[in-house]
């Protein structure tokens, strides 16, 4: 129904009924979301509705959207969660983490920041719930979501955003040529990198030379292998050229060369 209004209404402009109206609808939606029965249903129903809301203008509502998404993931951990991440098989759970990760993140490029509190308030409250994420051991997509969301930040400061809604004021207007919003935005985006960084130098053969390596290793490494060479085209999308940029790349690089088994070469 939101967006049923949205067609009808983009190129004029609300009446006070139509307004009224994508108003009791989103309301309706955030009230009776946490009803749902499944985490994954939920947090794709939050941020659907938040992306029907933004085209309206319906900031605060947007913001409230998002901010319940982000907290029912948090709560949903735990074995006495109902409907949580522990009904899920480890690998749907990490599949919707980073669904939802990547989908929250790129509605929050375009989602105006909070002037009073920061621009990246509710962005830190979505690192926060991939980081208390009960992720397996060496998981390539516990590593993803830090790759995914660094180009997002790097695309939140730019002087123009690479998508815009008709009638809102984004970040590229809010903070515009502040340089706290772009050093805030270039620490996060380093904090992310180097997060990425980290977790890809796990070695799931480590300690094992010389051994016959079980099916499962070799493919966590290939695996591994993989994400560290869209962590290299991470950096060098994200980062400023430099000596220092262009020798993490290339450590990358031939750490993701160590990982492939001598067959995959």
């Amino acid at each position: 129904l939101i967006l049923s209004v949205y067609e009808r209404v983009k190129s004029a402009e609300h009446t006070k009924k139509t307004k009224a109206f994508v108003n009791a609808c989103t309301a309706y939606c955030q009230i009776t979301i946490p009803s749902v029965t499944g985490v994954v249903v939920r947090l794709r129903l939050f941020t659907m509705t938040a992306e029907a809301a933004l085209l309206h203008g319906l900031v605060q509502q947007v913001d409230g959207l998002i901010r319940s998404a982000i907290t029912d993931a948090q709560e949903s951990s735990g074995e006495t969660a109902v409907g949580g991440w522990a009904e899920l098989s480890p690998d749907k759970a990490e599949d919707a983490m980073l669904e939802f990760a990547k989908r929250c993140g790129s509605l929050l490029v375009v989602a105006p920041g909070n002037l009073e509190k920061g621009a990246f308030l509710i962005f830190r409250g979505l690192l926060k719930v991939v980081e208390d994420f009960e992720w397996t051991q060496f998981s390539a997509h516990r590593i993803r979501a830090y790759v995914s969301l660094a180009p997002m930040v790097t695309a939140m400061a730019q002087p123009s955003l690479p998508y815009k809604i008709k009638g809102l004021q984004s970040n590229d207007v809010l903070f515009a040529n502040e340089a706290a919003y772009i050093e805030e935005a270039t620490e996060l985006v380093h904090e992310l990198v180097q997060r990425a960084t980290d977790l890809a130098g796990d070695d799931p053969l480590a300690g094992a030379d010389g051994t016959e390596h079980d099916g499962s290793a070799i493919e966590i490494a290939v695996n591994l292998a993989t994400v560290n060479l869209e962590l290299a085209r991470c950096i060098a999308l994200t980062c400023k050229p430099s000596s220092e940029m262009l020798a993490l790349a290339r450590g990358v690089i031939d750490r993701s060369r160590k990982y492939l088994p001598s067959s995959d070469i």
